[in-house]
């Protein structure tokens, strides 16, 4: 794999690049990473960054698309790594390996775009502490809930209450992938961003559109009522991929997100990105709720104070209440048996 190593103000920036990938491609996307190291601000936080240019599609199957542009991993350290899909990025632009250099042009807006992008995550890992106790929070899940195939794989013993938690884990990691795609995604699109009446309600339209459909993949009537031998379980799986699939195949995360974050900016000017990357979750939905106050509309999304159009604790009990009517007399209440740490990941006080 070719590399191509400089160093950007006493930073050390590494591009690989695939072999088979065209000569002149390669040239496209490394000048374009060049400049970007050079001219972007969030790049000076990190001493060592390297550019992973690939083209095995196998490798980019993201947890919120089928196909990505790029990823990146929560870092352990500060050498950080951005993976780039260069098959999909020229495929983005509608070009291919005979014709990309007529887009060439597109395909640097497009890849400055997702750097940002990423980039945004990578920071945001680094200098949010709430996000890495999350992560040890989730890890307790076993990864459940990042895997839906995981819950194909049902245990004898698998039971009402496992199933309470499967659910309620992937609704509070909804929330999260909300918080981080909502930050980065403004980050990626801050300089071309308006700040009008007209901007907003177009945003606050499309969100409610994805609430909307939220809302009645949660509320699905009857999906969990009848039991039959093994039968309560797949109606749990169907839940589970209804769920996942709303916000993995949808984009809803990225329009919810952002539609948060444009809110807050929009009430609170003040406040800088930077600001934004260091908010909890609590704090930030609660900001977020803050300001749909100041600005005079509902709040589409909230935690715990049922002021939003989904609340994310209202439909946890709706969930739990589902959950406790198939519930045999032997269980113990679900509301002592479950949800510690979930309370003190998304209850914590101001």
């Amino acid at each position: 794999m070719p590399k191509l190593v400089f160093e950007v103000d006493s930073r050390i920036v590494a591009i690989y690049t695939r072999k088979n990938l065209p000569k002149k491609l390669r040239e496209i996307l490394e000048a374009t990473i060049i400049s970007f190291t050079e001219k972007e601000p969030l790049a000076k936080f990190f001493p060592r960054l390297t550019f992973s240019v690939e083209s095995d599609s196998r490798t980019y199957k993201s947890a919120l698309h089928n196909q990505t542009l790029a990823f990146v991993k929560r870092p352990e350290s500060r050498n950080c790594i951005i993976h780039i899909n260069a098959y999909s990025l020229i495929n983005s632009v509608g070009a291919d390996l005979d014709t990309f250099q007529t887009k060439s042009e597109d395909i640097r807006e497009v890849l400055e775009g997702s750097c940002k992008h990423e980039l945004s995550h990578l920071h945001h890992y680094t200098v949010n502490k709430d996000l890495k106790v999350r992560e040890k929070t989730l890890k307790k899940l076993n990864n459940t809930t990042r895997d839906p195939k995981n819950i194909l794989n049902f245990k004898k013993d698998f039971t009402i209450k496992d199933a309470f938690i499967l659910l309620r884990a992937l609704l509070g990691e909804l929330l999260e992938v909300v918080h981080l795609e909502g930050i980065a995604k403004f980050a990626q699109w801050e300089d071309r961003l308006i700040f009008t009446a007209d901007a907003y309600s177009a945003l606050e339209s499309e969100a409610k559109e994805k609430i909307k459909q939220l809302k009645s993949v949660v509320e699905e009537p009857g999906y969990i009522k009848e039991i039959g031998l093994e039968d309560w379980k797949w109606r749990v799986m169907r839940t589970y991929y209804n769920i996942y699939n709303y916000f993995t195949s949808s984009g809803a995360c990225y329009t919810l997100g952002l539609h948060v974050v444009y809110t807050i900016k929009y009430a609170n000017p003040e406040i800088s990105l930077e600001e934004l990357f260091k908010l909890p979750l609590f704090k930030f939905f609660k900001t977020y709720e803050k300001s749909c106050e100041k600005l005079g509309h509902q709040p589409l999304i909230t935690i715990n104070s049922g002021k939003g159009l989904f609340d994310y604790d209202r439909a946890v009990k709706e969930l739990q209440q589902k959950f406790e009517e198939v519930s045999s007399p032997q269980e113990e209440n679900l509301k002592q048996r479950v949800g510690k740490f979930w309370k003190k990941t998304f209850r914590k006080k101001e």
